[in-house]
């Protein structure tokens, strides 16, 4: 084992009372401590560092691997080593220099492997849906009450998952008793209507997006309606008022 291995050895286990060592200001300490406590981040722990500290340990890395081809810069002898001051500290061996690489390729791969992938947006999974040949894409037809406004928007359905999503503009703003509630009309089950959730505008001119929720499977969804309810929603509709329509 060469004096750079043995010495990157005694400063992962500095802190053992078995393995204490005094190490002179000569030596590249604080090059090597960077490597053992990257080394003890992979081995010990198993989970992702810290953005700051993974930065800052790639970039000592790199400045550590590019210093190794030139000639390490001089310091001052201790007074208990007959070093010369202008003696140049030796070069990281080809194992010593394997281990910092391999040290950090495990951080980042331990990095990789606990990272997980990000969620698709909602935007995504519309365009996705809408242009799949076996979900629903259609949009409103404003209904028969009053209370319709001008609506616009349309409604995407994902029978694989089901789910989907409500847009709506210009459908009006309702007391604080009142809610629209979402029912689905499934051949599957003979035309009955299935509750696909309560929800409120509270915007007529912007854009509202609604999460489809439905009570109950939907097994071949032919029609999309959305009425006025209390605002608890309702377990019938009475389709009292009947704001929006999309039928296939």
């Amino acid at each position: 084992m060469s004096d750079l291995e043995q010495l990157a050895e005694d400063i992962v286990f500095e802190h053992e009372g078995d393995r204490a060592v005094a190490l002179s200001e000569t030596t590249l300490r604080e090059d090597f401590e960077k490597v053992a406590a990257l080394a003890t981040v992979v081995v010990s722990r198993p989970c992702s560092p810290p953005k700051t500290l993974r930065t800052r340990l790639a970039y000592d890395a790199l400045r550590f691997c590019a210093g190794t081809t030139e000639t390490a810069p001089t310091r001052p002898a201790v007074a208990t080593l007959q070093a010369s001051a202008t003696s140049s500290a030796p070069r990281p061996t080809k194992s010593l220099l394997a281990f910092l690489l391999g040290a950090a390729a495990a951080s980042f791969a331990t990095w990789m492997a606990l990272t997980p992938p990000a969620e698709p947006s909602v935007a995504r999974l519309r365009a996705q849906t809408i242009a799949g040949d076996k979900d629903v894409y259609i949009k409103w037809q404003p209904g028969p009450s009053p209370m319709s406004g001008e609506v616009t928007g349309d409604v995407v359905w994902r029978q694989e998952h089901q789910d989907g999503w409500l847009t709506f503009r210009a459908l009006p703003v309702l007391p604080e008793d009142k809610a629209y509630q979402l029912w689905i009309r499934d051949r599957g089950r003979g035309g009955d209507l299935v509750d696909g959730g309560v929800f409120r505008i509270e915007s007529a001119t912007d854009e509202t997006l609604v999460t489809i929720d439905p009570a109950l499977n939907v097994g071949d969804p032919d029609a999309f309606v959305v009425t006025v309810e209390d605002r608890a929603g309702a377990v019938v509709s009475k389709q009292e008022h009947v704001v929006a329509i999309a039928s296939l």
